[in-house]
């Protein structure tokens, strides 16, 4: 009970769906089941009545790589709720999953029941570390891996699928709120990355995109720990804000033979670097001019855009960052600059747009800096209207200069 062992266990049960006899199909033979022993991994209930279970037992691996899953597929497709792996408090580094497993099971972690916030005291209890699935058909997307808040590795690299997205009915994105997943190894044949899919990876720092990648949707990367990202040739499209608050992004590469965007120093750009595209955070940079052809700033460019979902991110936390790390703060803007985008420096920390009064910008759009540390800025000549919420909650804005007499429209700042 006190060593560390590596185990091999042939058969994993799950007792709500097995009656016996049973006849199962697999591989172009039946297998006759005459009894089995339902406490392989027992259900600790003592995990949700104590402060303090007990956790001896740490299991090194177990490879179901050669077993068969005898659970009633359809049985589980019309109750999803009770499709869950729960460890009972163990400690299982590595669990590879049996090859005929068509939907991946949910690694749901232990928590002690009794405290005041919803019910439950957060304490970690052990869990699964690395996960393996092994059976190229499986439905990955009908049930992922969503609040598997232990796993720290997940390979699905086997998987014949070509999209991470949510299917009608499913509750939560694929990967959404694994915190401790700090490794993901994804289809060799996927093109694309749906919204949210890994919101809330606060630990996840290798993502390596395969090459047949095409498409990142909408906060597929929000909230990550990622300082760097490659971008592979065959992506065409980057939903705004895909990368939204991985405030440790140094830097985003572009693959030279991308024909829709390229990178230089760390920034993303549209091809031909008319419009930037992504900014990272910490961008290894005090200040970064604005090249002499840029026209536009995209949507959610430099856009922290916070409280996706349950991660705390209170006014408190965001300042905390914004003190302790390093983030650039200082833009210089080029003559040629005639769009921003809408949210482009949402609660940034820029704090100075210098020339932007020689600019050619006329629409400042809606909460463009809404809640950014900009200290002073300079309006465009050309400059007629002033969206809604443009400048909302910027506490540290000190000055704010119209270049000439300004009779346009204005909405509330």
């Amino acid at each position: 009970a006190y060593g560390v062992y590596e185990v091999e266990i042939t058969l994993l049960p799950m007792q709500e769906y097995i009656n016996t006899p049973a006849i199962v199909h697999y591989n172009k033979k039946d297998y006759k089941i005459t009894s089995y022993n339902p406490s392989i991994l027992p259900y600790c209930e003592e995990c949700f009545e104590t402060n303090t279970p007990n956790h001896n037992l740490h299991i090194t691996k177990i490879d179901l790589s050669k077993s068969i899953y005898l659970v009633d597929e359809e049985a589980v497709k019309n109750n999803p709720t009770h499709h869950w792996l729960f460890s009972g408090g163990i400690q299982i580094d590595t669990f590879i999953l049996p090859p005929n497993l068509v939907y991946p099971m949910l690694i749901m972690p232990f928590y002690t029941w009794g405290g005041k916030e919803r019910g439950m005291n957060y304490k970690r209890m052990p869990c699964i570390s690395t996960l393996i699935v092994t059976n190229p058909n499986s439905n990955v997307n009908t049930f992922g891996f969503a609040n598997s808040r232990d796993i720290e590795e997940i390979d699905i690299s086997i998987v014949n699928v070509d999209s991470l997205t949510r299917t009608k009915g499913t509750v939560y994105p694929i990967f959404q709120e694994c915190w401790s997943l700090k490794k993901v190894k994804l289809p060799k044949q996927l093109k694309y990355i749906g919204s949210d899919t890994f919101v809330g990876c606060l630990h996840l720092t290798d993502a390596k995109l395969p090459y047949t990648l095409e498409y990142i949707g909408y906060g597929a990367f929000a909230y990550c720990k990622l300082d760097s990202l490659f971008i592979p040739a065959n992506v065409s499209f980057l939903e705004p804000n895909f990368l939204g608050f991985n405030y440790h992004l140094k830097k985003i590469e572009v693959d030279s033979l991308n024909k829709h965007y390229e990178s230089k120093d760390g920034v993303v750009y549209t091809k031909g670097r008319d419009t930037i595209h992504v900014i990272p955070y910490a961008l290894e940079l005090d200040t970064l001019f604005f090249q002499h052809n840029i026209s536009a700033v995209n949507d959610y460019a430099f856009s922290l855009q916070p409280f996706r979902f349950s991660f705390p991110a209170s006014d408190d936390f965001v300042q905390q960052i914004y003190d302790s790390l390093h983030m650039i703060r200082h833009f210089v803007a080029n003559t040629k600059l005639k769009h921003l985008g809408e949210r482009a420096f949402f609660y940034s920390p820029i704090e100075s747009f210098l020339n932007f009064e020689k600019t050619s910008v006329n629409v400042i759009p809606n909460e463009c800096f809404r809640m950014s540390r900009i200290k002073n800025i300079k309006f465009p000549t050309e400059l007629t209207t002033i969206e809604k919420m443009a400048f909302c909650d910027c506490n540290q804005l000190e000055s704010v200069e119209f270049t000439r007499e300004f009779t346009s429209k204005i909405d509330s700042l």
